[in-house]
């Protein structure tokens, strides 16, 4: 099956105002793939499948289509991949150089670059041609590049209030009449209104938590898929039983935008393109007042400060740095685990499982960390092994084609 793979970022999101290129729009891309494909006759009875992902940016490959295109081709289902140019595939030239040399070629994948002029059966052996090579560092500069201004735009709209976000906070949605401006979701905000008076009344985050999912209030991702919150039908897929746990509503209750101040810049991006993020500290955020109805006065969330500090939180969360720090998951909820290396044996447990005993699918067992890092490093062996494996069948697999190619030359002459 061939992938016809369109991308387009949420920077290309005004296409054709300002004398911005059409040329990238996906009913462009598509189109061109398919003239592309009617042209090769190698090509033309081959079944073609669509992978889009509108509206995200190529400088990583977190995005929903090119994921679920890639499960195809590890399924064995995919063998070819259409695009319109490389910049499309990525603006990462190390990680677009890894699937172009070592990924797909170990797959057994076919990629097509078409104004790029790039076919992956013409470098069979041989190291990308040089034009490949700089048009992926030209991609990689121009992303990095747009990244910067794109930030240092942003920053002109925070000072005056206005978010760049592309999704409103939980108990919000945006103003259809003034753009980046949030107006009072009702429904949702009853929930926010909810949890801030409980915890105003002294209940712990956990105790909330409980409460909210015996009266089986939906969490926000959940309420936000239901009600399409953003617009349109959402990508993502959600685990089959989600609950509020202390986090969930530690979260709301810590949000000072539901006193009806905009905060934003509240993160920033470590490495281009990477989703390496860290806190800005609140001194250098950028917030304003008075932008939007208030769910919950500063009174009312100041005293919903003094309730949750005495909340274990960030005892739970930790700030020490290793390894699997962020990595290890609960299969049932994909939630990161919670960890304490503060205990003689430190431990990696599921919050909703060990917080919500009997309501949820997520184990309460509580693992030791030296059993995940024995259990990681296993797999790692394995495959380090597959690799080398791999490797070496690829070597032998070149060395006979040099042979055969010297011995059709021979014969020849």
């Amino acid at each position: 099956m061939i992938a016809a793979y369109q991308r387009i970022s949420r920077a290309d999101g005004d296409l054709g105002k300002d004398g911005k290129d059409k040329s990238n729009s996906i009913e462009n891309q598509k189109e061109l793939i398919r003239r592309y494909i009617a042209c090769k006759e190698s090509l033309q009875n081959v079944p073609v499948m669509d992978f889009v992902d509108d509206g995200y940016t190529g400088s990583n490959f977190d995005r929903p289509g090119f994921q679920q295109m890639m499960d195809g081709v590890r399924n064995g289902k995919i063998d070819t991949i259409i695009v319109k140019d490389l910049s499309r595939f990525g603006r990462d030239y190390i990680g677009v150089g890894e699937y172009m040399e070592q990924i797909f070629p170990l797959l057994g994948v076919r990629l097509i670059a078409i104004n790029d002029n790039y076919d992956s059966n013409n470098y069979k052996g041989t190291t990308l041609g040089m034009d490949v090579v700089v048009s992926n560092l030209v991609n990689t500069m121009y992303c990095r590049d747009a990244g910067k201004k794109l930030r240092t735009a942003n920053q002109v709209k925070w000072r005056k209030g206005i978010t760049t976000a592309s999704a409103a906070p939980f108990g919000y949605q945006f103003d259809p009449d003034k753009k980046g401006a949030f107006i009072i979701d009702p429904s949702a905000a009853k929930i926010v209104r909810r949890i801030f008076d409980l915890a105003i009344l002294g209940l712990g985050t956990r105790e909330i938590a409980m409460m909210l999912n015996d009266e089986n209030v939906p969490v926000p991702s959940v309420y936000n898929k239901e009600n399409k919150a953003y617009g349109k039908e959402t990508t993502y897929t959600i685990a089959p039983v989600i609950l509020w746990d202390s986090t969930r509503v530690w979260k709301i209750l810590t949000a000072y935008v539901y006193t009806g101040a905009m905060v934003l810049g509240k993160t920033k991006t470590l490495i281009s393109g990477k989703s390496i993020v860290r806190t800005v500290p609140k001194g250098q955020q950028f917030i304003t007042e008075g932008t939007h109805e208030a769910i919950v006065s500063r009174e009312e969330f100041e005293k919903a400060q003094l309730v949750i500090k005495s909340n274990s939180h960030k005892v739970l969360m930790g700030s020490v740095d290793f390894p699997l720090k962020g990595k290890v998951r609960c299969g049932n909820c994909r939630r990161v685990m919670a960890h304490n290396f503060k205990q003689v044996v430190p431990t990696f447990w599921c919050r909703e499982g060990l917080e919500l005993v009997g309501q949820t699918q997520c184990t309460s067992e509580i693992f030791q960390v030296s059993d995940i890092e024995n259990a990681v490093f296993q797999a790692l062996k394995k495959e380090l092994f597959l690799l080398d494996s791999l490797y070496g069948d690829i070597q032998k697999e070149e060395q006979d084609l040099k042979e055969a190619t010297k011995r059709q030359t021979a014969e020849k002459l």
